[in-house]
């Protein structure tokens, strides 16, 4: 792999069109960053995602300094690299602030295991950080997330939008459609009334192992 891949850094552009058409983001509110060899591709900041190149990104190494590139890196990229230093499974985060999941974020409430797609590929509940931290706060906000993202694959961020990961970017964009998806549900299953219907936790940890282990193999 060439050591700052422009292959990557386009699939970056076209993944935060993708995020954009989905409307998983207003503006130039959201991000997106890939680990490689050379260190963590992050997309810049207040570029708009319909005139930004594959030039206009920028890598950084897990302390988030500038190795490569002449934009400023996203005002979050602490959040990224927090969470790729505390887990070495991740190797894409994605940050939106799609519709459905930024009602739990704002209502500071946790998202329980509803649906299989949840347990599976997220890993169960989705917790939200226990407080708001205002913009600026950089460092709090990453070491917050990455802390209460535990062993999951999606975070919720207090009064603010959604984080999710995954081992590639096809991974990391599965996960923030399927907790936009579960967040629809759940408000959905709020409005009917009709309680918790959670998936146990032993049935959780099952569905997780044989989407990991099992799930397309001989």
């Amino acid at each position: 792999m060439e050591p700052f891949s422009r292959e990557t850094k386009q699939k970056i552009v076209d993944a935060c069109r993708f995020m954009q058409a989905e409307r998983m983001v207003l503006g130039t509110w959201g991000n997106i960053s890939v680990r490689t060899e050379a260190g963590v591709i992050i997309t810049p900041s207040r570029v708009n995602y319909d005139t930004m190149t594959p030039d206009d990104l920028v890598t950084v190494d897990l302390n988030g300094r500038v190795i490569e590139g002449n934009r400023v890196p996203s005002s979050e990229t602490d959040l990224h690299t927090a969470i790729y230093r505390r887990r070495e499974d991740i190797g894409c985060v994605v940050h939106n602030h799609s519709l459905y999941a930024s009602v739990f974020a704002a209502a500071e409430m946790d998202i329980p295991p509803i649906v299989e797609e949840q347990s599976q590929i997220i890993g169960g509940t989705v917790r939200c950080t226990p407080e708001y931290i205002p913009a600026g706060h950089h460092i709090d906000l990453a070491n917050l997330a990455a802390q209460t993202l535990e062993d999951k694959n999606a975070v919720l961020i207090s009064h603010h939008g959604a984080v999710c990961c995954g081992k590639d970017m096809d991974e990391a964009l599965t996960v923030a459609r399927v907790l936009e998806k579960t967040a629809q549900l759940y408000l959905f299953m709020k409005q009917m009334g009709v309680g918790e219907r959670i998936i146990p936790d032993s049935l959780v940890h099952e569905e997780r192992f044989r989407f990991l282990y099992k799930y397309g193999k001989a």
